[in-house]
């Protein structure tokens, strides 16, 4: 399915098997960040996470695309992107935010460069790796012990 914008969109996951997976492509535009938020929070409401840890996956995910909206873009246009796709495979989601920008080193912290540690502080694994097409960062969180769609309690459903 495509929204308005020609974007694919897959709404409460398009199960099939034991993965599940929405993608999204958003503009760059900080002002879109609340909405980001607020579908990346629709998105982990089927997972069966707790809130704190629902919590915990939306700033890891806000981080990482306003760094993308921020750094890998010097003069952001119409057709500048951040693309997040998510999916469920085995008992971790995966969630993909990349960029097509330019990678730029971090600089000194002074007051700001905490995002990575922070991601990496939120989430059981934090993965950067960039090249000429952009900078994509994958984050992994293992499934809830309850969640539907690990492997166990998928073969209990059935």
């Amino acid at each position: 399915m495509r929204d308005a914008q020609g974007d694919l969109v897959v709404d409460q996951f398009a199960a099939r098997g034991r993965v599940a997976f929405a993608q999204r492509t958003w503009p760059v535009d900080p002002g879109d960040l609340a909405v980001l938020r607020d579908e990346v929070r629709r998105w982990l409401d089927a997972l069966g996470y707790r809130l704190d840890a629902v919590d915990d996956l939306v700033l890891a995910v806000n981080e990482a695309a306003t760094n993308a909206m921020e750094h890998a873009y010097v003069l952001p246009g119409p057709d500048d992107t951040v693309d997040i796709d998510f999916w469920v495979e085995d008992d971790a989601l995966s969630i993909t935010i990349e960029d097509h920008g330019q990678w730029q080193t971090p600089g000194p912290a002074g007051g700001r460069g905490m995002g990575i540690p922070m991601m990496n502080h939120l989430v059981d694994t934090v993965t950067i790796s960039h090249d000429a097409s952009g900078t994509t960062v994958l984050l992994r969180q293992t499934l809830p012990e309850h969640s539907a769609l690990r492997p166990a309690a998928a073969k209990q459903l059935r």
